[in-house]
C-alpha cells in the first residue's frame, strides 16, 4: 500500500509541477510568425508575427545573433507597456540584408513581470553574393589603380581585353597569389574587391613582374647589362665603350634581338628607382657605370632597412617587397639579388641563359630561400618601408 500511495503523489506532483510550467510559459505566445530561411548576402527579408501576453510587457527584443560570438549584430530593442506587439513594427530596423555571410540565429525576446521569455531562437544561415563580373571597362580602371608603376603605362579605357590589359591581369593575378591564366575568373574577381593599398613596395613588385613578363627583355652582364640596365635612365653613362651608341640599341643573342637586358642587381635597383620612384636610388642608377648597387647604396634609401642576415631571419618573416642580397662565397663581391613578391613566389633576373626565360616570376621561394640562403653568412635580407 505504501508503495502505492508514493507512486500517486509522485504522479499528483509531476501532473502539478507540469501544469504550472506549461502554465507559466505559456503566459507569454508567439502566433502567426514566419522563420527566417537560407538568404543570399544583400538581400532583405520581411518578417511579421504576433507576441501576446497575459501580463503587460515592458521590453521586446527583436534580431540576429552571430552563432560565433553569439553577439547581437542587428537588433531592435524597444520598451512597450502593452499585452501585444507586431513584429511588422520591428521588421523596418532589423535589416537583414546587411548581413554578412555566415551562420544566425534569428532570436525573440520578450520581457514581462520581470522574467524574459525566449519565444525563438533560429538557426538561418547567410550565403555569399554570387560573383558579379566587371565589365572589360571596370576592370581596366582597376587595374590602372593597384598596377601603378608598371613600366608600360595606363592602360587605355577602351573596354577592349587586348594584349596589354591581359598582362596587367597577369601581374595582379602574381602579386595577389593566384593562377596566373590573363582571364578575369572569380578568383580574379574576388580578389579585386579587397582594399589594396598601393605603396611604393607594391609598385615596385609591380614594374619587377611587368619587366618579367615582357619577353622582349633578356638576361645580360658586363657591357650589354648596362646598356639595358640604363633602359629606362636618360643616358648610357659609364662604360666608354658604348658611350656613342643608343639607348636600347638592338643585339642579336643565340639568334634571338633583344633591345633590353637586365642582370640580377640593376633589375632590382630599377624596380625600386622607376617602379616605386625612389629619388635616392634613381639619381644612383642614373650615375652608377652599370645602373647597379654596392652594398652602401642600398642603404642611402631612408626606406630601405636591414633586417637580419637569412640565417636569422625565417622565411615566414618576410614580406612582399623584401629584397634579398646575396655575397659571392668569400664575400667581396655581389653574388645575386633578388625580391620577393609574397604567396611564396619572387622574381630575379637570374644567370646561365641569354634568353627572356631567365628574367621571370618563380614559384618555391621558399625552398630556394631555406637552401640557398638562409644557411648562409653572406647572404641579407633588406625591407622597404615606403
Amino acid at each position: 500500500m505504501k508503495r502505492i500511495y508514493l507512486k500517486l503523489v509522485m504522479i499528483l506532483f509531476i501532473f502539478a509541477f507540469s501544469f504550472s510550467f506549461s502554465s507559466a510559459a505559456s503566459d507569454v505566445q508567439l502566433k502567426d510568425y514566419n522563420t527566417i530561411p537560407t538568404i543570399t548576402a544583400g538581400n532583405s527579408y520581411v518578417i511579421f508575427g504576433l507576441i501576446e501576453s497575459k501580463n503587460k510587457m515592458s521590453r521586446v527584443e527583436v534580431g540576429a545573433v552571430d552563432v560565433k560570438t553569439n553577439k547581437w549584430v542587428i537588433k531592435y530593442d524597444k520598451k512597450i507597456n502593452t499585452d501585444n506587439f507586431s513584429l511588422s513594427k520591428a521588421d523596418p530596423y532589423v535589416k537583414f540584408g546587411t548581413l554578412k555571410a555566415g551562420n544566425y540565429k534569428y532570436r525573440i525576446y520578450a520581457h514581462s513581470k520581470g522574467k524574459v521569455y525566449t519565444l525563438l531562437n533560429q538557426s538561418f544561415t547567410v550565403r555569399p553574393k554570387p560573383i558579379q563580373f566587371k565589365t572589360v571597362k571596370e576592370q581596366q580602371e582597376f587595374l590602372n589603380r593597384v598596377n601603378e608603376g608598371v613600366y608600360t603605362g595606363k592602360l587605355v579605357i577602351d573596354g577592349k581585353k587586348g594584349p596589354k590589359t591581359v598582362a596587367a591581369i597577369k601581374i595582379f593575378q602574381q602579386v595577389e597569389g593566384l593562377t596566373v591564366d590573363g582571364k578575369w575568373g572569380k578568383a580574379t574577381e574576388a580578389a579585386s574587391d579587397k582594399t589594396i593599398n598601393v605603396t611604393g613596395k607594391r609598385k615596385a613588385i609591380n614594374w619587377a613582374c611587368s619587366v618579367a613578363n615582357d619577353n622582349s627583355f633578356a638576361y645580360g652582364t658586363g657591357q650589354r647589362a648596362h646598356r639595358s640596365g640604363c633602359y629606362f635612365c636618360k643616358t648610357n653613362t659609364g662604360d666608354r665603350k658604348w658611350k656613342k651608341e643608343k639607348k636600347g640599341e638592338p643585339h642579336k643573342v643565340n639568334g634571338h634581338t633583344y633591345t633590353k637586358t637586365y642582370c640580377c642587381n640593376p633589375f632590382i635597383t630599377a624596380a625600386y628607382a622607376h617602379g616605386a620612384k625612389d629619388a635616392k636610388l634613381y639619381n644612383i642608377c642614373h650615375a652608377g657605370a652599370s645602373c647597379g648597387m654596392t652594398a652602401g647604396d642600398w642603404k642611402k634609401s631612408p626606406y630601405f632597412k636591414t633586417l637580419g642576415k637569412c640565417k636569422n631571419v625565417s622565411f615566414n618573416q618576410l614580406k612582399a617587397g623584401d629584397v634579398i642580397l646575396s655575397n659571392s662565397p668569400g664575400g667581396a663581391k655581389w653574388h645575386h639579388v633578388w625580391m620577393y613578391i609574397g604567396h611564396n613566389r619572387y622574381v630575379e633576373a637570374s644567370g646561365g641563359k641569354w634568353d627572356s626565360n631567365s628574367i621571370a616570376v618563380k614559384e618555391n621561394a621558399k625552398k630556394n630561400y631555406n637552401n640557398n640562403y638562409a644557411k648562409y653568412n653572406g647572404t641579407t635580407v633588406i625591407r622597404y618601408s615606403k
